[in-house]
């Protein structure tokens, strides 16, 4: 996992020089459930996310599926760190995947919802473009745009579900 990451990270310093190229991915079959569950793994051994409580629902006999393992990882990271950033400690993120159909077409869907201060309306409409940040000088505002070129690049979506005060 360590050396998967350094070659992740890696990346994704190259694609942050890059970030206005195309790059081209590396698309291989991936096991869904297992890339989320090594994810878990990773970010489950960084001290200052074992104040969260995360639950995994992974439904069995999902398809793998055509992607840049390295990507996917990518966006999991992302929104799993919005998460905790967002809930105070004890906060619980509920994750799953599920067989889905969208438009008449199998699909593989992963669904992540935390306990957090969710996202006010004026700001929901925005999270996705690049440089925009609610938090300060300790962002940089490119977490979920990033996650939104990679989704779009694999022919997926993302999308986006809050309620302030109630959790995304």
């Amino acid at each position: 996992i360590i050396e998967d990451e350094i070659y992740r990270s890696k990346n994704i310093t190259i694609g942050l020089l890059d970030f206005s190229r195309d790059k081209g991915l590396s698309l291989h079959d991936v096991n869904i459930n297992r890339l989320l569950a090594e994810t878990l793994k990773l970010i489950q051994l960084q001290q200052k996310y074992s104040a969260f409580v995360v639950r995994a629902n992974m439904e069995d006999g999902l398809p793998d599926i055509s992607a840049d393992a390295g990507q996917i990882r990518q966006v999991f990271l992302d929104i799993m760190k919005n998460a905790f950033e967002a809930m105070k400690p004890g906060g619980l993120l509920n994750i799953r995947t599920a067989n889905d159909m969208d438009e008449g077409a199998p699909i593989v869907k992963i669904i992540f919802e935390d306990n957090g201060c969710g996202i006010s309306e004026e700001n929901l409409n925005r999270i996705f473009e690049a440089f925009f940040s609610t938090k300060g000088h300790e962002g940089t505002g490119l977490g979920l745009s990033v996650c939104y070129v990679i989704m779009k690049q694999h022919g997926g979506r993302i999308e986006v579900k809050s309620e302030e005060g109630m959790g995304s």
